[in-house]
Order: structure tokens, then sequence, then C-alpha cells
């Protein structure tokens, strides 16, 4: 049973990875990475203090986080960064 679900997890998110925002003011979201990315560059158009723009501060870690409702599904922990923006802007 347990291998059929993650079979099937695999399959329904054709290896699409999550992404779980885990503090912050977006804390306990989950995304799939590129709708994330996609809605950061979208933010790039707020400026700093609006609610859409914060999506903009978010990065990915290394670590990953059990799904709190789906078994056996797990998201990359994305952290907020205050200073992200400034640091985009000077690479």
């Amino acid at each position: 049973m347990v291998a059929r679900r993650l079979t099937l997890v695999a399959e329904l998110n054709g290896g699409r990875e999550l992404a779980v925002l885990i503090d912050g003011p977006w804390r306990l979201r989950w995304y799939w990475h590129a709708e994330l990315e996609a809605m950061q560059a979208a933010a790039d158009r707020y400026p700093d203090g609006h609610p859409a723009a914060q999506l903009g501060h978010y990065r990915p870690t290394d670590e990953h986080r059990d799904h709190p409702t789906q078994v056996d599904v797990t998201g990359r922990a994305w952290r907020y960064a205050h200073d992200v923006r400034y640091l985009r802007s000077a690479s």
C-alpha cells in the first residue's frame, strides 16, 4: 500500500518539487516550486511592505518537511530573509 501511494504521488506531481514556506508572513503555505518562482517574479512589481512583495523574500534551503495532511509527501523548506530583495538586485 505504501509503495503504491508513493508511486501515485510521483505520478501526480510529474517530478515537480513542492515548496513549503516555513517562516515569515506566508508561513505554512505549500506551492509547486515553479509556481512559487513565478509568483516571486511577479512580486518584484510591488513595493517592499506590500503583502505580495513579501513572497520575493523567500529562498530555498536544504531542509525538507513532511506535509501536514498528505502521507508520504514532503516539500523543500523555504525561509524568509528580510534582505533578499537587496541581495538579488546586487547580483
